[in-house]
């Protein structure tokens, strides 16, 4: 089994003391490569100096939607000087997040930040790294009025079927992560039924939502694997083509060299 774990935060407090243990229970497991998605200027940081550290992890770097004094244009400008110094591999986790920041005020903000980190991962030919939580009307208009050239991901998708093939139009891949195992998510289940092989992504978002069966407890890229093996049980096409077609797609979103 080779995995591509496509959004992990092992830059993390809850994961980074103990790092090589999970990275080698990583290997265990199976996963040949992850990205460490970074949210904000210090853990964009630390996703490079991970990415630098070991070969099979790859840097994400941006700014989430909830992070305070977003309107502050120095924090995009440390962002592009990150991304002309350092290798990355994407622009990330961005978005829009209504479910934390309900005024229209701090939305509005959200748009305007996520429309610059778009047309920044735009300007170096990256893909991007899509975080959203109650928008997914309002991410599709930016996408459609702000096309990511390299395309990208649709992080840990919880959007509706019907706008799947919306964004796949866009060049957006759907990832999915640890919900998948949930006993009350037959939606995403129907979901990941519907999706074409070729724009299917998996993931675990580390350290946060966890697969069944430790649901709430800290979650560590290894368990990437549980969520491969749910969605085989309700794909029509074979494990080893599942797996294989996954960890293209992702090798070829990120444009990382692989190894065996």
């Amino acid at each position: 089994m080779r995995l591509y774990d496509t959004h992990c935060h092992l830059n993390a407090e809850q994961l980074l003391p103990n790092l090589a243990s999970w990275i080698q229970e990583a290997k265990q497991a199976g996963v040949v490569h992850m990205n460490i998605i970074g949210w904000d200027e210090s853990s964009s940081e630390k996703a490079i100096q991970i990415s630098q550290q070991y070969k099979m992890c790859h840097a994400v770097i941006g700014l989430h939607p909830v992070n305070d004094d977003l309107a502050n244009p120095q924090r995009l400008d440390f962002i592009e000087k990150l991304a002309k110094m350092h290798h990355i591999v994407a622009i990330g986790e961005i978005g829009l997040d209504y479910y934390w920041k309900k005024d229209v005020h701090d939305q509005d903000l959200q748009k305007k930040v996520f429309i610059a980190q778009i047309k920044l991962a735009n300007q170096f030919n990256l893909p991007i790294v899509v975080h959203c939580r109650d928008a997914y009307e309002d991410a599709l208009i930016i996408l459609k009025q702000n096309k990511p050239k390299a395309g990208g991901v649709m992080h840990c998708y919880a959007g509706p079927i019907s706008l799947v093939d919306s964004f796949i139009k866009l060049g957006m891949h759907i990832s999915v992560g640890g919900p998948i195992t949930y006993k009350k998510n037959d939606a995403l289940r129907e979901m990941i039924q519907t999706i074409p092989l070729k724009h299917l992504l998996i993931e675990t978002d580390a350290p946060y939502l966890s697969p069944e069966p430790f649901r709430g407890k800290i979650n560590h890229p290894a368990r990437v694997k549980l969520v491969m093996e749910e969605i085989v049980k309700h794909r029509k096409e074979s494990k080893e083509i599942i797996e294989g077609k996954l960890l293209e797609n992702s090798i070829n979103m990120f444009h990382v060299k692989d190894y065996e």
